[in-house]
């Protein structure tokens, strides 16, 4: 969307993780936890991706107007609302009249069978399927009140 997007991502468990020297002995002191690294992680990328646009672009203000904000998913029903409210976000801010077909979402691609490097797998089991996802994004988009905030 032009003015800010939604990531859903499962981070790897800690023992999974790589991290630099600076991580490890964050971790070890306990002050911050594996989301916190996570968060630094992508505050770092979203920095060195500005600088370069700005560079590459001459450009002079800033390129991010908000600050990075996320969310600690750990409630299951609202995860599954999560994915239907991100799918939905563009036809929300009126981008797009038919969310199902937004180029930038994921819910195409979910629901066709072309290679790609998300988890589809992951995400339609935890629908029950192919067919529940499309119906649980149907029956959302009927009755459901996204209630979230951006």
């Amino acid at each position: 969307m032009p003015n800010h997007f939604h990531f859903l991502l499962s981070i790897k468990r800690e023992n999974e993780c790589r991290f630099t020297e600076k991580e490890k002995k964050q971790l070890d002191s306990g002050d911050y936890c594996l989301s916190d690294i996570v968060s630094s992680r992508f505050k770092n990328f979203f920095i060195c991706y500005s600088l370069s646009l700005k560079n590459m672009f001459k450009i002079k203000t800033n390129i991010f107007a908000q600050k990075f904000k996320h969310i600690l998913v750990e409630d299951e029903s609202y995860l599954t609302q999560l994915v239907y409210y991100i799918h939905y976000n563009p036809a929300r801010h009126h981008i797009v009249k038919d969310w199902t077909s937004y180029k930038w979402s994921s819910y195409k691609r979910i629901i066709s069978d072309v290679r790609t490097r998300l988890e589809v797998k992951f995400v339609l089991d935890w629908f029950g399927g192919k067919d529940n996802f499309i119906k649980y994004h149907a029956m959302q988009h009927d009755q459901f009140d996204c209630g979230f905030d951006d």
